[in-house]
């Protein structure tokens, strides 16, 4: 007894197999009604499950059951969605830490210009950030203009995209006042609680686009390889301090200054 891929209903193992439905486990009936429709491709181009009713008409979406890959479509080596359409884009990174040099290492190798904030405490990485990697304006927001900066940059229009690291609710009221009409927000840096005030109209009058981002995706780690490989992203250069692992103290009290931005930690002996 066989369990017909398509209609899910239990087959006798003297009925009529076909050759091609042999392969995709579906009954003689339904395999040349869906061969009719188009639905199965007689090249093997898509991997369906063996799971009975997994070939169902309705288990895949038009598209997918008729799609044909280019034969010039190279393998996928793309970069994440965030960081795609960026080139001679102005862009706001909010957060002078190591995921928004990170961030800002991306955003460069892709030929955005990058305008990256932080607090008076965070003068030694926004000093990294300039002098190790090439951010070309950092802005102390707690003493400089930030807003007067971005305007004198954009002629009055506003950033095309923000990126916030910081996960500090004034920060993202900052990022979105920065933005142009249109412009593109991404939140990186995660809340210390999980329900935050947000200014809707300033997203519905300037028809912003709000998306978040996940650091797990696998799909991101090719491409992000092939940057390091590249060196342009260079992750030796946020390395700041090293220090022996009986002395957390003093890396903890680093890290919590502001001063560090990535330490390594050696073992004893």
């Amino acid at each position: 007894m066989r369990n017909c891929a398509v209609c899910s209903l239990t087959v006798s193992a003297t009925r009529r197999w076909s050759r091609f439905s042999r392969r995709r486990r579906a009954c003689g009936i339904c395999s040349s009604l869906t061969l009719r429709a188009g639905i199965f491709p007689y090249k093997r181009r898509l991997r369906y499950s063996d799971q009975p009713g997994a070939m169902r008409p309705t288990a895949f979406p038009a598209w997918r059951r008729n799609w044909k890959k280019p034969s010039n479509m190279a393998r996928r080596k793309r970069l994440p969605m965030r960081f795609s359409a960026i080139r001679g884009s102005m862009v706001l990174v909010l957060g002078p830490g190591p995921i928004g040099l990170l961030v800002a290492q991306v955003v460069m190798a892709q030929g955005g210009r990058v305008v990256m904030t932080g607090l008076t405490q965070d003068l030694p990485r926004l000093t990294i950030a300039k002098e190790k990697f090439g951010v070309e304006h950092i802005v102390d927001v707690q003493k400089d203009d930030v807003k007067e900066l971005v305007d004198r940059l954009t002629d009055g229009y506003g950033a095309d995209v923000c990126y916030d690291c910081t996960g500090a609710v004034p920060s993202m009221h900052l990022g979105m006042d920065l933005l142009k009409k249109g412009g593109q927000y991404v939140q990186v840096g995660l809340f210390a609680q999980n329900e935050v005030t947000v200014d809707f109209s300033k997203i519905i009058q300037k028809e912003l686009t709000v998306v978040g981002s996940r650091s797990q995706n696998t799909h991101d780690w090719e491409p992000t390889l092939k940057l390091m490989s590249e060196r342009k992203i260079d992750a030796d250069k946020m390395i700041t301090h090293e220090v022996g692992i009986d002395e957390w103290d003093k890396a903890y009290h680093l890290l919590k200054s502001g001063e560090a931005t990535k330490i390594v930690m050696h073992p004893i002996g």
